[in-house]
């Protein structure tokens, strides 16, 4: 590690190493009894990361952006989202106003 103003720089393959496992981590299934949160305007993922890494059970993630949503997907599969559907009145309608995974919340 390299020192600039005696604060410790870590090398890019010790910063490549802390994301790996960070990742890794955030990856790793959470028990039934971790505490739970509810993802509202999920984006990406970026935030459903930040539960994961504090240790929470995401139930459910969602956005109004459909690539968002998609993102979302691709990068915590395991996490249930919901992408409500502009212009229908009803966020709860059930007659096709909403897409949903294939996952159900737990």
């Amino acid at each position: 590690m390299s020192r600039a103003r005696n604060v410790a720089i870590p090398s890019t393959a010790d910063y490549r190493q802390l994301l790996s496992l960070a990742w890794q981590d955030a990856l790793a299934p959470r028990t039934d009894d971790a505490p739970t949160v509810v993802s509202l305007f999920a984006g990406g993922g970026g935030s459903s990361l930040g539960y994961r890494m504090a240790g929470y059970r995401e139930l459910l993630a969602t956005d109004w952006d459909a690539r968002a949503v998609e993102t979302l997907g691709m990068n915590l599969p395991d996490v249930p989202t919901w992408q409500p559907m502009r212009g229908t009145g009803s966020s709860n309608s059930t007659s096709g106003s909403s897409r949903h995974s294939s996952h159900a919340p737990s």
